[in-house]
């Protein structure tokens, strides 16, 4: 009877290894442990006992990390094709140069960012600076300023941070990182698209239709771009921007979807 019990936890621990692996379900070690409660003559119900709350203990977290794996590897492929699809609404964005082992989509992101910055971080400060919104925006602003790279300038410490990371690691790991860079990416434009929207609608009728008036202190060529604007229009316009950034490289989706997480 003893030995038809050991032997039937001796087939499920086989079967369990064929499906999950030995490094869980190690048939060596059983034998060991089997061995030593026949040398011992210890009680085998006892045994049977604590050994099947192991092998289903065991055979639940397998089972969930499996599950986990399935679903990760499903989104993925959902993000994988929605990046593939990126690549014709993007061209028109200027690619940042800014290190080769980036992605095109990363570099094409900060050249979009960077691009849009430049007009609209000067028209922001002109509109709102000693507002009430104005610590948020400064807030939000900090966050994009990591991604914004002027023309002929060296990447920022943080994108250096971020391509120290990629040069240290295999090529599944880099998709990992670049997604969660992209996706800290998204979360900065996201909050200035919305507060931006938010001021827009409570402006009232007469700061929409004042025309934009900035003082000489400002960038000549930033006075020039919004000078014959109402306030109202070139805001609407940086809201657009930014938008059709979000839009053309398919933030919302991604977002909605979500990222790897790397473990």
């Amino acid at each position: 009877m003893s030995a038809a019990l050991l032997d039937k936890l001796r087939e499920k621990y086989k079967r369990a290894a064929e499906q999950h692996g030995e490094r869980v379900f190690n048939i060596k070690e059983l034998e060991s442990r089997i061995t030593h409660l026949l040398t011992t003559r210890g009680n085998l119900e006892l045994f049977l006992k604590a050994e099947m709350e192991f092998y289903e203990k065991a055979l639940n977290i397998v089972k969930v990390k499996n599950e986990e794996i399935k679903r990760k590897e499903e989104a993925n492929a959902k993000i994988d094709a929605i990046l593939e699809k990126n690549l014709e609404k993007i061209k028109k964005y200027r690619e940042s140069y800014f290190d080769p082992i980036a992605s095109v989509e990363v570099r094409k992101m900060v050249g979009a960012i960077s691009d849009w910055y430049e007009e609209a971080s000067e028209l922001i400060k002109h509109m709102f600076r000693g507002s009430e919104c104005w610590k948020e925006l400064t807030s939000i602003q900090t966050e994009i300023e990591r991604f914004y790279i002027p023309n002929g300038r060296p990447a920022t410490v943080y994108l250096n941070q971020f391509i120290m990371e990629l040069k240290k690691m295999a090529v599944d790991q880099k998709e990992n990182t670049e997604r969660r860079l992209i996706q800290t990416i998204a979360n900065s434009l996201y909050k200035m698209e919305n507060t931006l929207k938010k001021e827009l609608e409570s402006m009232t009728d007469f700061q929409k239709s004042r025309f934009v008036t900035m003082s000489p202190a400002f960038d000549p060529k930033v006075r020039e771009k919004w000078a014959r604007n109402k306030e109202g229009e070139a805001l609407g316009q940086i809201i657009s921007g930014i938008s059709g950034i979000i839009d053309d490289f398919r933030l919302r989706d991604l977002s909605a979807l979500g990222f790897k997480s790397g473990s």
